[in-house]
């Protein structure tokens, strides 16, 4: 008898995709801070420094360090999860209707 829970492959995929998502922010992030520059933490939390770009002009050193700029950052790097998990799961979809295409084809 079989006692797990199915899930179906959507549901999989959405799991796998969110995983990928937090991976992914996670690496990135850690990889912006690592650098010694805006730049460089601008090129891999992108999403981050564009919501502190939204909120105000980042490069003004009035508002470097304040508290609604760090804010906006974290803000930002959260966002990165729904960012990259969408972007995930769409490639895994594409992945999935490849696969499927290549299953079909070689019968």
């Amino acid at each position: 008898m079989h006692c797990g829970i199915e899930m179906s492959s959507k549901s999989k995929s959405i799991v796998i995709s969110t995983i990928c998502g937090i991976l992914l922010t996670t690496f990135l992030t850690l990889v912006a801070f690592s650098g010694s520059s805006r730049t460089w933490g601008c090129t891999f939390a992108w999403q981050a420094c564009l919501v502190q770009t939204v909120i105000h002009t980042p490069d003004n050193p009035i508002h470097e360090a304040s508290v609604i700029d760090l804010f906006a950052f974290m803000i930002g790097v959260l966002l990165g999860v729904p960012i990259y998990a969408l972007l995930s799961y769409g490639l895994l979809v594409l992945w999935q209707k490849h696969q499927e295409r290549a299953t079909h084809s070689g019968r």
